[in-house]
């Protein structure tokens, strides 16, 4: 997307990076490579396919990026540098001490954040960054003061007899501030050195307590807080809107405190399958999920509780041998993240299990590859594993009174085996061939980091489906935070310090479109040449969505038009084509300002600039 909003000089050779990039990753449209259900040297080919795609897209993404945020007089391009480093808090599997630290020091007193928003519409998000020092300012080009939270970061330790226990890392920072991003654009902010003691009030720091059952030493270095120590014990966390209970394990226990707000319980648990015994005509592996029965919990005694509460972000971690659970309270967000550490656990699937008061019977709907969302069936005269589903990004239960829905950042599988649960995986480890071919079992396990975002939802007063209909539909709400959790942010760090001739935002003129749509693919288009080799004028490829939102939630503002002049920020003289979603020809011109969408239809347009 950032590539396309300019055309590049042959020699710049960023079209061959993406092309490469794009043979790479095309891999992963098979379902063996998307899986990794291969063989183990197989599975490391495609774990360097993998980075080697997303490394050069990264490149190609900074070097757009230095070009969009410079004056065009002061813009000499060079296109061997990195001007930035990328910081992606999302990656799956990514440990805190791999992602970029901003360093904040005597001699390097400022840095420049550029963030990229690639929805089209305006985000005022959280976005979060690790700093050397608890002592900065954050501001934006203005010089405008923002107003920031700094926390420690944690690392967990397994120190014996699976006691898990935080460790404070001495040499960076959490650092929380809202930013405001255009639609389609770009805004930049600054991270500032302050002294201890001019510490402004627009940074605040954490409270950081922790709950265990045997206190222990904990250094923070430079933090200007202490740690709390506390019993283990039920307790509840205040935020800007709502009350949250927790049980002294760590674990989500009920949201209440909005108005019109249902309180359902939830319990929150983590199990196991096991596999069919070695007597058995098959047994579980990499392509078979063949359990030996019913989930059993799995033991997790008196683990230590972290909680770091703050203006912005309030956290709650669990440390568990298989698996760091937090909870992240933001205004009326709930987000969770696990991350899974298998280990050496053999023949074993771990499973969460969220556990409800909703009656939804036999009934809970999944997503189709994030396009639509079906329901399914509990069905009893199938086995167990007859009734899980992939889950690539949501699944939700519901009543009449009320909706839980679960987003998911990563396909997984799940189920809903019971009334009012919802089951999701974490993650498998089998010893065994299946006997599909593949001849090892499932031991290569990584640590892994899984991310969720739960919504609870009243439906009083919504239109009941009939029985017989077969789809659903996520709430605008739900949508909204969906495409928020799967298009994160992107944020660039500027490695120098400082930037002549930078422009403090791009696309702040891109017209901002109703949440229930979505872009498919913004794309420049090879050249394309005519008699006496001239060059086309400089074409890009659009592809827009509009998804079928609840119809609970359907607002009378939602038109279901778009003005992709004013989307883009097009000049006058630029043209418009639709075209099929190949983009291999141009069909009639679009002369209107606003092309018509009904719900779940898809178009594609062909712009000549």
């Amino acid at each position: 997307m950032l590539y396309s909003w300019n055309n590049w000089q042959s020699n710049a050779w960023l079209e061959r990076r993406l092309r490469n990039a794009t043979q790479a990753l095309s891999l992963f449209q098979h379902h063996d490579g998307i899986t990794g259900t291969a063989r183990e040297h197989v599975v490391q080919d495609y774990a360097q396919m993998l980075n080697f795609g997303v490394r050069s897209c990264k490149f190609v993404m900074q070097q757009a990026v230095y070009r969009l945020l410079m004056e065009p007089e002061m813009y000499k391009p060079d296109f061997k540098r990195t001007y930035f480093e990328l910081d992606e808090s999302h990656w799956p599997g990514l440990e805190d001490d791999v992602r970029p630290t901003i360093i904040i020091n005597k001699s390097n007193p400022r840095k420049y954040v550029a963030f990229h928003n690639s929805l089209p519409q305006w985000r005022e998000e959280l976005v979060e960054l690790q700093v050397s020092t608890p002592y900065i300012k954050v501001t934006d080009i203005g010089n405008r003061t923002v107003l920031a939270q700094i926390s420690p970061v944690w690392s967990w330790d397994n120190l014996f007899m699976n006691i898990i226990t935080p460790r404070a890392l001495t040499s960076k920072f959490i650092l929380h501030f809202k930013v405001k991003v255009p639609p389609l654009g770009l805004t930049t902010y600054v991270v500032n050195l302050v002294s201890k003691k001019d510490v402004p009030s627009s940074t605040t720091f954490s409270k950081i307590t922790i709950m265990t059952k045997v206190p222990f030493f904990v250094s923070l270095s430079d933090y200007p807080l202490e740690v709390q120590f506390a019993k283990l014990r039920n307790f509840h966390v205040q935020t800007s809107s709502s009350n949250v209970s927790f049980t002294k394990h760590g674990f989500l226990k009920i949201i209440s405190g909005k108005a019109n707000f249902p309180h359902v319980p939830i319990h929150i648990e983590f199990l196991k399958y096991g596999t069919k015994s070695w007597f058995a005509d098959e047994r579980s592996g990499a392509y078979l999920f063949l359990p030996n029965g019913p989930a059993k919990p799995l033991r997790i005694d008196n683990p230590t509780v972290l909680i770091s509460e703050g203006v912005l972000e309030t956290s709650v971690s669990t440390g568990l041998p298989f698996v760091i659970h937090k909870t992240i309270l933001r205004d009326d967000d709930v987000e969770m993240r696990n991350y899974v550490n298998i280990g050496d656990m053999g023949n074993q699937e771990i499973v969460m299990r969220l556990t409800t008061n909703i009656m939804n019977g036999h009934e809970f709907y999944t997503d189709l590859n994030g396009f639509q969302i079906l329901k399914r069936v509990n069905l009893n005269k199938l086995p167990l594993q007859g009734n899980y589903y992939p889950v690539p990004s949501s699944i939700y239960i519901e009543d009449e009174l009320t909706r839980l829905t679960l987003l998911s950042a990563q396909p997984l599988g799940g189920s809903s085996l019971t009334s009012g649960q919802i089951d999701i995986m974490q993650d498998r480890r089998l010893k065994q061939s299946d006997g599909r071919g593949l001849g090892e079992g499932v031991l290569d396990n990584k640590p892994v980091l899984h991310m969720f975002r739960l919504i609870i939802e009243s439906r009083r007063n919504c239109p009941q489906q009939p029985k017989d209909y077969a789809g659903g539909s996520l709430t605008a709400n739900a949508h909204r935070q969906l495409q928020s959790l799967l298009h994160p942010i992107d944020k660039f760090i500027f490695k120098e310090q400082n930037w002549p001739g930078m422009k403090d935002s791009f696309g702040a003129d891109h017209h901002s479109l109703d949440d229930d749509f979505e872009i498919g693919m913004l794309q420049h288009l090879p050249e394309v040449y005519q008699v006496g080799d001239k060059r086309t004028q400089d074409r890009v490829g659009l592809i827009m969505h509009r998804t079928q939102i609840d119809e609970c939630d359907i607002s009378d503002n939602y038109s279901g038009k778009i003005n992709i002049r004013n989307l883009l920020g097009l000049q006058n003289n630029a043209e418009i084509f639709s075209s099929p979603l190949t983009f291999v020809e141009t069909n009639e011109k679009i002369t209107t300002d606003h092309v018509d969408f009904c719900p779940m239809e898809i178009k594609s347009f062909v712009i000549q600039r």
